[in-house]
């Protein structure tokens, strides 16, 4: 008999898991002595872009270990490598963001040469460093962990691009939370180092640039520094962005949507073609007919594994195949 499938609610309760202990290490045990600051959101695309995250990074690495030994890692919005998340019913649950995901996700043998992680908020660059100094100091497969917590804006290219000059290849993460990433950062990095990308477009804050009630020539200078051009005439600003990512040599995954009720992002992967048609993009068909969970029915499965509810048997709202 073959393998049971497992199903969705087991899926992500195996996800959220994950989220809260990767490689043996449970995030309560990081975040001791009242760690802080880090994100507080309410938001379920949240934890999609999370899960997202995470498989990539255990691909990317996974893969690229065949090739190179010297590849790195970039997180240019890194954050402070937490992020609480406030269900629906009133619970929370911490969770790691990209920054520590990128460092316990892979197996210990298959981690990063070297970690760049731009933050520019001092508090939560120096949450990072701190939680970063606790896993290299306290756990045997981390204590040649090298990384390098840069405090500034990530569009200071100056600060960070010769570490490209260092590496053979790189994973590099752009989780904005507006169109503070200009082209010309982007495409620097890009024409610098063979790289693969992980781009979180902010699809629904164009929009709100460009609405009619919206006059402000300063939020629509920094949307043409976004794109890099003049955005008269364009009427589908992602298609234009993965058009220009495919003009500097890059394939892309169009749409990884991640979103709840309330909010949603699509996550651009860009990575260059290989001659046997990058087979590894492939899962993330099945990847993204999973993140279409509604949000009752993730809070139902969080809030069960927290062990804050008695059953499952809410789940019943959406059907997945």
């Amino acid at each position: 008999m073959g393998r049971r499938k497992k199903d969705i609610k087991d899926w992500w309760s195996d996800n959220i898991k994950e989220l809260t202990e990767l490689n043996g290490i449970n995030i309560r045990q990081l975040l001791t002595n009242n760690v802080y600051p880090y994100e507080k959101e309410d938001a379920y695309h949240t934890i999609k872009k999370l899960v997202i995250y995470k498989y990539y990074i255990d691909i990317y690495t996974t893969i690229i270990k065949r090739y190179y030994d010297n590849f790195y890692y970039f997180d240019l919005f890194a954050g402070s490598g937490v992020v609480e998340i406030k269900l629906g019913s009133g619970n929370k649950v911490d969770l790691y963001g990209s920054a520590l995901i990128s460092v316990l996700k892979p197996r210990p043998e298959y981690k990063f040469k070297k970690y760049i992680f731009v933050e520019k908020n001092q508090k939560r660059a120096n949450t990072l460093k701190m939680l970063l100094d606790k896993i290299k100091n306290s756990y045997e497969n981390y204590k040649d962990l090298d990384y390098e917590v840069i405090r500034g804006n990530m569009n200071n290219i100056n600060r960070y691009i010769n570490f490209f000059n260092e590496c053979d290849h790189a994973l590099v993460v752009v989780d904005p939370e507006g169109l503070q990433p200009n082209w010309s950062t982007i495409s620097g990095i890009l024409t610098k180092k063979r790289v693969d990308m992980l781009f979180t477009f902010m699809t629904k804050s164009i929009p709100r640039v460009l609405g009619g009630a919206n006059d402000n020539q300063a939020d629509k200078d920094k949307l043409m520094r976004f794109l890099g051009k003049d955005i008269n005439n364009i009427t589908n600003f992602e298609d234009e962005y993965i058009g220009q990512l495919k003009s500097l040599g890059y394939t892309a995954i169009k749409t990884i949507e991640a979103s709840s009720r309330s909010f949603g992002y699509d996550i651009i992967v860009a990575t260059k073609p290989t001659s046997g048609g990058n087979p590894w993009l492939k899962p993330f068909v099945d990847l993204q007919q999973k993140l279409t969970i509604e949000d009752r029915d993730l809070n139902s499965i969080i809030d069960q594994f927290l062990g804050k509810a008695d059953s499952i048997d809410k789940y019943l709202h959406t059907e997945h195949r």
